[in-house]
């Protein structure tokens, strides 16, 4: 019995609702037996190792073979894979290790065969295209056989292939990775919503927006200073949006993401060095697409703080309060001053929460935050040795005096 069908097939039927429906499978998978799991990334890597091994029988006597023979053989790894395919969608349906194990394998296949028709009839081409077209073809895959595996590859895949595009050689925008990334994003929307504490799952909940991360910088051109308002805002949007997501993993991946992501950028941009390229701005940047993508992704950030207003998050400040600074430093590069007070804001906000809920990961997150702020200005020359000694002092005991404070309130809740 296939456990996803038949919550589905009760949720339809409105004996439970969709809540429910995720908290009994939630439950269900945490206590699943462990060696179902390893058995599925056993079945993983038993396809790989497979359709690697097919791969180098073949090119070890591959000089020996004809034309003919060449292209049966390349095709030969294909077919192999979309027979164990096969069998596993009508025989072993509801075997996640089968799906999964023979879905990699037909992958393998398919990179296979198109590398090797390439050889044999030599077609010319780059990286860049064999990834495109890799990834075209393994796509259908992901739905037919709901394979979060090869959803995984295939997310990887594309981000390779626009970071190829986009950034070596001839650097040009990658817009076919955007429309690639859009159509993988049911499937994930679809495992989130019915397997949100699977193992594939939590993966997806870090490639995706990593993924996304890595393609940003792929929209600089002319003005990539502008672009620092654009990661933050990027930022901003993962810690709204797991807040708003509520206390999933998928909410706590991103909302990690995205207040780590905010405090390095915002510790980045604590130098006086990005302002005096933002002070030299001309006007014509404010139409560069650029500042586009900033002005987009600060908008939705700014539309998802205000739907988010009951839950505060102190890294999700920085999506109102930088664009800010960034319009006053294309006056004065002493702009600087204001992210280095925003960083401190931060850093003591998580304090202060860490120690009303008595959360010691938010309070040394805080204490890590404002120490960071120190030891970047420690490399700044105008400060005297003096002065950074003793900040360096002062946040040291700060860190043994907030955690001794912590644990002292702990213990004493507990008796």
């Amino acid at each position: 019995m296939d456990l996803r069908n038949e919550l589905t097939h009760l949720v339809e039927a409105g004996i439970i609702d969709r809540e429910t429906a995720v908290r009994i499978e939630t439950y269900l998978q945490a206590r699943r037996p462990t060696s179902q799991t390893q058995f599925t990334v056993f079945g993983i890597l038993g396809g790989l190792i497979i359709g690697l091994g097919v791969i180098l029988l073949i090119a070890h006597n591959w000089d020996e073979f004809s034309r003919g023979m060449r292209t049966a053989f390349a095709f030969l790894p294909m077919l192999a894979g979309q027979a164990l395919t096969a069998f596993a969608f009508w025989r072993r349906k509801t075997d996640a290790s089968w799906a999964e194990g023979s879905s990699l394998f037909l992958c393998c296949g398919v990179g296979a065969v198109i590398s090797l028709i390439s050889q044999v009839y030599n077609i010319p081409g780059d990286l860049s295209a064999f990834l495109f077209t890799w990834m075209l073809l393994i796509l259908p895959i992901v739905y037919i056989m709901r394979s979060s595996s090869v959803s995984i590859f295939y997310l990887a895949g594309i981000t390779l292939f626009g970071a190829g595009k986009g950034y070596f050689q001839n650097p040009e925008l990658p817009w076919q990775y955007w429309l690639m990334l859009a159509a993988v994003v049911p499937h994930y929307l679809s495992i989130l919503r019915h397997s949100p504490a699977s193992k594939f799952t939590r993966i997806h909940n870090w490639l995706l927006p990593l993924s996304v991360l890595v393609m940003l910088g792929t929209f600089a051109k002319d003005h990539g200073v502008i672009m620092y308002a654009a990661y933050i805002s990027f930022f901003g949007l993962l810690v709204h949006g797991g807040s708003l997501a509520g206390n999933g993993y998928a909410a706590r991946t991103f909302g990690a993401i995205g207040s780590l992501g905010t405090v390095a950028m915002l510790l980045a941009a604590s130098f006086d060095t990005i302002w005096k390229d933002v002070d030299k701005l001309p006007v014509a940047a404010l139409m560069s697409r650029e500042a586009l993508v900033a002005l987009a992704l600060t908008a939705a950030g700014i539309y998802l703080s205000y739907k988010n207003r009951s839950g505060f998050h102190y890294a999700g400040i920085a999506i109102v309060a930088f664009p800010v600074i960034f319009l006053i430093g294309c006056a004065t590069p002493m702009a600087y001053a204001g992210v280095n007070l925003l960083v401190l804001y931060i850093g003591l906000g998580y304090i202060r929460a860490g120690l009303r809920t008595q959360h010691l990961i938010l309070l040394n997150y805080g204490l890590l935050a404002i120490g960071a702020l120190v030891l970047c200005r420690f490399f700044d020359s105008d400060v005297s040795f003096v002065l950074r000694g003793i900040s360096f002092i002062i946040v040291g005991a700060g860190f043994i005096v907030a955690n001794l404070y912590l644990l002292k309130k702990r213990r004493h809740a507990s008796q």
